[in-house]
């Protein structure tokens, strides 16, 4: 993730956690490790979701997700960058 292009947008992420590069690459932190509600709507597109460990760095596959709506779920463990990405 380019956190160099990343602003903060909490109010795009139910956790209020959100670093992203509007339409490209998000990253979403879950503090209970549950799962999230991300507004996607002004990111066309797919996005592939990837589940970050922050203590252990492990990666886990979260799936794709089509033309979001205007909010997408996802379950616990992900980050979503537009491959789009979205990490969590």
């Amino acid at each position: 993730m380019n956190l160099a292009a990343a602003t903060p947008h909490n109010e795009l992420a139910s956790t209020k956690y959100c670093l992203a590069h509007s339409g490209e690459e998000y990253l979403v932190y879950l503090p209970e490790g549950d799962e999230v509600t991300v507004d996607l709507s002004s990111a066309p597109g797919e996005f592939v979701a990837e589940w970050v460990h922050p203590v252990e760095g492990t990666i886990t596959p979260g799936g794709t997700k089509g033309e979001p709506s205007p909010t997408s779920r996802f379950p616990s463990q992900s980050e979503i960058r537009n491959s789009k990405t979205v990490r969590f």
